[in-house]
């Protein structure tokens, strides 16, 4: 009697520890993260998703917010704006998914290898400035990569319980979340899939047959209820199914093929994230080639070559396909880092048990280190974004234009590339682009109704509407703002100019582009 109630405690606290460690991880990931959100001004892509997820609540504009852009995170921002609109609270979808996502790293390699090796793992990747830095932001590599764990660990867990895991009808839903937060990840889906149906790795597995069909049918029919409507869409909009897909591809923006890999080859080992997180990822990747090209070590390795080679592909398309950042690869550096960690962990063990355990333990230890040592390196890195004269002066000067055209209809605003998602954010106005007169004449007219301002930086001769082009171009400047410190800086003051069109309702200034010739263009 009192072996089985020992046995009954043990299975109760194994399936306490199973449930209660990843819960404990998710929660202390949160508290990190949230001590390094900052109120710095939203950046270029969080303005971009955010403009777009207001636009569904209260109509404002969202100029920004190209066909190619993923449309799952606008649907986020949206849930986000129903608890408010400052940066911080915008900030917690980062929090929440960066969490999320090293909760679903840890499950994944608890299941390839062991807690303790999961636990080193994830100690790597939170320590690491590839994380600290990207997390607490409203940005989607972190949580589209988080979903793709997701997507292997259902995959592996069918796999390895011979076809018997019920888990894996969540394939589908992490593969859509992973998609719709980021187009780009279906590459990696893509190379996931294929991977997991090549000969050396399926061989390694028994499913049951006779469940395969129900299996699949579902599965099947799930996968097209969640990317039918992208594939409707996108054939509607641009005349091809895969037309979104090709809209993302051409705005990649490297300057030649391959630019990506040449960025990511100089950058590591330390460039990539951080010293101890570039070694694990080369580790990793001599791990998946040795295991890869030695016979025995493929057969009793197969797992670590399966996710060792999504890792290299992955890495390798990334790199050719699109312009190097650093955050477009954190999926395949991340699993490449875990391989190489197990690897280590698997060379020591083999040499004596007690050692796996060492080397784990010496990686947690070390990778509190870096912790430490890089999430200083952030707040501070933050800290000086929150200081930036550019950034809140685009701010201030945003903010002014919302205080003098709320009252009037709204606004349009004619500005540089970089900073007009924000602008268009903190603004609520009309966004557009300077390229060449026909445009600026077409964008002036379908903006009838509203008040139209220039913001120019004074030191920047192309890109805005100045005094040189007003005269070309039919319109008069008005300057109603300019900052007054900033004059010293590279690109000058910021200036703010009300724009009025040089026609037959301005006596001011003559009738040098009567209205009639541009409405016939």
């Amino acid at each position: 009697m009192d072996i089985i109630s020992s046995q009954k405690l043990g299975n109760i606290l194994r399936i306490s520890f199973a449930f209660l460690f990843p819960l404990m991880l998710f929660a202390g990931t949160i508290y990190i993260l949230l001590t390094l959100v900052g109120s710095q001004p939203l950046g270029h892509d969080e303005s971009v998703y955010l403009t777009k997820a207001r636009s569904w609540m209260q109509g404002t504009p969202a100029d920004e917010f190209g066909l190619y852009r993923p449309i799952g995170m606008a649907g986020f921002g949206w849930i986000f704006l129903h608890f408010g609109s400052s940066e911080h609270t915008l900030r917690f979808f980062g929090v929440i998914f960066g969490s999320l996502s090293m909760t679903f790293l840890y499950l994944l390699f608890r299941r390839v290898i062991n807690s303790f090796v999961a636990l080193s793992i994830v100690g790597v990747v939170t320590s690491s400035f590839f994380f600290l830095q990207e997390a607490p932001l409203f940005q989607n590599d972190i949580p589209s990569a988080g979903f793709l764990f997701g997507f292997l660990y259902s995959i592996y867990c069918y796999i390895q319980s011979s076809g018997k895991s019920k888990l894996i009808y969540f394939a589908p839903v992490f593969a859509a979340l992973a998609f719709y937060t980021r187009y780009g990840s279906v590459l990696f889906l893509v190379v996931i899939v294929l991977l997991s149906l090549t000969p050396p790795f399926l061989s390694s597995i028994k499913v049951n047959a006779s469940g395969v069909p129900t299996q699949l049918k579902t599965i099947l029919l799930l996968l097209v209820a969640f990317f039918g409507p992208h594939f409707i869409y996108a054939y509607l909009t641009t005349g091809s199914i895969v037309g979104i897909l090709s809209l993302s591809g051409k705005v990649a923006g490297r300057k030649y093929f391959g630019e990506g890999i040449v960025s990511y080859l100089q950058w590591l080992p330390h460039d990539i994230g951080g010293w101890l997180l570039g070694v694990m990822v080369i580790l990793g990747v001599l791990v998946t080639c040795l295991t890869l090209f030695i016979r025995g070590l493929r057969k009793a390795y197969i797992d670590l070559a399966w996710l060792g080679s999504i890792g290299i592909i992955s890495f390798i398309l990334t790199g050719l396909l699109v312009h190097p950042e650093a955050r477009y690869i954190f999926f395949p550096v991340i699993l490449l880092a875990g391989v190489g960690i197990s690897g280590v962990y698997y060379i020591a063990k083999s040499v004596r048990n007690i050692l796996g355990s060492i080397v784990s333990l010496s990686l947690i230890l070390t990778s509190i280190y870096f912790g430490v040592v890089y999430y200083n390196q952030t707040r501070i890195f933050f800290h000086s974004k929150e200081l930036d004269r550019y950034r809140n002066a685009y701010v201030q000067t945003s903010k002014f234009i919302l205080d003098r055209s709320s009252s009037q209809g709204g606004c349009a605003i004619w500005a540089v590339t970089t900073y007009r998602p924000a602008i268009s954010w903190y603004s609520r106005c009309q966004t557009f682009s300077v390229t060449n007169l026909s445009n600026f004449k077409r964008d002036y007219l379908s903006s009838s109704g509203v008040v139209r301002y220039s913001v120019v930086l004074d030191k920047v001769a192309s890109g805005q509407v100045n005094k040189d082009l007003s005269q070309k171009w039919g319109v008069n400047l008005k300057e109603i703002y300019r900052t007054n410190n900033l004059s010293h800086a590279d690109r000058g003051d910021i200036i703010v100019y009300e724009l009025t069109k040089q026609d037959d309702s301005s006596n001011e200034n003559g009738l040098e582009v009567p209205e009639r010739e541009w409405i016939e263009l």
